[in-house]
């Protein structure tokens, strides 16, 4: 009996979730993808990858906006990539029986993006979309220090060039995110590993910049232009280069804190102690890899040091 009203409390509140953010995700996701599917117009069928799924609360609207955008579709395949199995389970027993006028087809993958996307064997898709990936950049540190629950972070970040592994030429990527913070740093992630340049979707609200809540912001990519360039040998090169980049972006981010507290123990005035915070807090937030993430941390750090 505690089981049954355990699952009923949690059917009651998915769908009280849903129906929350329908109207939001879906306007979210017209404004990403009312441009890239138009080279879709007169397809008939769309494969999608749909990554950290999870429940897939986007669902109905997502599918929604394919209905309005690319007129002659008749056949979906969703392939979800979700480590928690329960996760999927709860979505296909509950929610995926929902298909319009569409013939909608699930195939289900509970294991991490990196094990997926390394072991894909030539599966390629249409469209990959990212269901609220976790980008923030603290847990990076959190993760580095040996917190197995935030492994995942760099388990998604290092796994971003192998996509190059599942797109073709004009294969559209998205992502939905809780905050712009997060947004940039998918941005980075793609424009380093697959050399793209997304277009943003996002209010100016300073509130929205470290949390605005469930498809606050979006990016999408409109085609993979360099596609043809982009050479399979670069994938792990690109992957430990993304690893490195953390690996500094730690350090820098632990001595900027070690400076912080010695102005703070030190005689140092009220002003000075706030310019080390607020660069400490910059060194945070701006992460992206390369050796130009790489300058920019260094001269963040020199600056907090002299002033």
């Amino acid at each position: 009996m505690t089981i049954v009203r355990q699952q009923d409390d949690r059917l009651t509140k998915a769908v009280n979730y849903r129906r929350i953010i329908a109207t939001k995700a879906e306007n979210l996701l017209e404004k990403l993808l009312s441009e890239p599917l138009q080279q879709f117009q007169d397809v008939t069928g769309l494969d999608i990858l749909v990554i950290g799924a999870g429940s897939f609360p986007s669902y109905i609207p997502f599918l929604n906006v394919l209905s309005r955008l690319v007129p002659h579709l008749q056949v979906v395949n969703f392939t979800l990539i979700e480590p928690v199995k329960a996760e999927t389970d709860f979505f296909e027993e509950q929610f995926a029986n929902y298909s319009g006028d569409k013939r909608i087809n699930f195939m289900t993958y509970n294991v991490g993006i990196e094990d997926f996307l390394k072991n894909s064997d030539g599966a390629v898709f249409d469209l990959v979309y990212f269901e609220h990936p976790e980008t923030m950049t603290l847990p990076i540190l959190l993760a580095k220090l040996g917190m197995a629950s935030f492994a995942k972070i760099i388990s998604l970040r290092k796994s971003i060039p192998y996509l190059q592994n599942i797109v073709k030429p004009h294969t559209v990527i998205m992502t939905s995110s809780m905050s712009v913070h997060e947004l940039k740093q998918m941005k980075w992630l793609l424009q380093f590993s697959l050399r793209v340049n997304p277009s943003l979707i996002f209010s100016f609200n300073p509130i929205n910049y470290l949390y605005g809540g469930p498809y606050t912001a979006g990016l999408c990519s409109n085609t993979l232009k360099s596609h043809s360039l982009i050479q399979s040998t670069c994938v792990m090169e690109r992957s430990n280069a993304i690893l490195k980049s953390d690996n500094y972006f730690c350090i820098v981010l632990v001595v900027s804190l070690i400076i912080y507290c010695i102005k703070c123990a030190g005689s140092y005035s009220v002003v000075e102690q706030m310019a080390a915070i607020m660069l400490m807090y910059a060194q945070l937030l701006f992460h992206r890899p390369g050796y130009s993430g790489v300058l920019i941390k260094l001269l963040l750090l020199v600056m907090q040091f002299i002033l």
